[in-house]
């Protein structure tokens, strides 16, 4: 679902490392020092974010307004109403359309056998796993092995390009973006409407918003919550690429971080 604040709060888990840097603005009061961190401004020319501005007000829509009015209520709704063996079987149903992609660009990279898995697992889950809804290959011993094409790009040289953050889609870079929108010409997607691609999208971001709950106080907290999830969000798709190695602090990161994109 709603990507941005999914990774919102996925990107909060490093939580407190990422609050150097940060100016304070000072009150015009003498006796006050600094205002409260909701006025918390990055003040440092990052290169790696031209549309600063822009993107910053894109921030302001997906975490002010739509996580804080609609999913994060809506996540809370879904964690204690609907148990988690039901929850994880729609996530099946919503990774399982992603295997024919992850098939193409693991053979694209010569990954023959990433690909094969990725294939027997569509074949399988499809099949026996009700749609996917039950993780059958996975008993088979063929874990996922998802591979998008923002990550064959990376893996080939091309580089981030700029940092996004897009209202409802969340934050993203221009590679990741070009390949998010190859990955969606492949089947399943070109048989989709609209209607089903936005609600798998939905889907997929209400679980993993869900996931997330109890690591909400994070990044309420942060002294600048969007240079966090900037820096973060780089970092994690540096370290899919195998680019650099993520530190110590940030394990508990990358796994979720790999739980969402895979």
């Amino acid at each position: 679902m709603w990507r941005t604040l999914v990774l919102v709060t996925i990107l909060g888990l490093a939580g407190c490392s990422a609050h150097q840097g940060v100016d304070v603005p000072r009150s015009n009061d003498p006796f006050v020092t600094q205002v409260p961190a909701d006025f918390a401004k990055s003040s440092a020319s990052d290169a790696r974010d031209p549309f600063e501005p822009v993107n910053r007000g894109a921030w302001v829509i997906n975490y002010d307004v739509l996580d804080t009015y609609l999913v994060r209520p809506a996540s809370h709704v879904y964690g204690d109403y609907v148990s988690q063996p039901v929850r994880d079987g729609f996530q099946n149903v919503v990774l399982n359309l992603e295997e024919p992609a992850s098939f193409v660009n693991h053979v694209v990279t010569g990954d023959f056998v990433g690909a094969g898995t990725s294939l027997v697992r569509f074949g399988v889950n499809s099949t026996v796993g009700v749609l996917g809804f039950f993780d059958v290959a996975e008993k088979m011993t063929l874990s996922r092995r998802s591979k998008d094409f923002g990550q064959v790009l990376g893996q080939i040289g091309v580089g981030d390009g700029p940092y996004l953050m897009v209202p409802i889609y969340g934050p993203t870079t221009l590679r990741e973006l070009s390949g998010d929108l190859v990955d969606g010409l492949y089947f399943p997607y070109d048989a989709m409407s609209f209607a089903m691609r936005a609600g798998k999208f939905a889907m997929n971001g209400l679980y993993e918003r869900t996931e997330l709950i109890d690591r909400e106080p994070i990044l309420d907290n942060s002294l600048d919550p969007y240079g966090l999830v900037k820096d973060l969000y780089l970092q994690n798709q540096d370290a899919k690429i195998g680019k650099e190695s993520m530190t110590e602090t940030d394990d508990s990161l990358s796994d979720f971080m790999d739980e969402i994109d895979g």
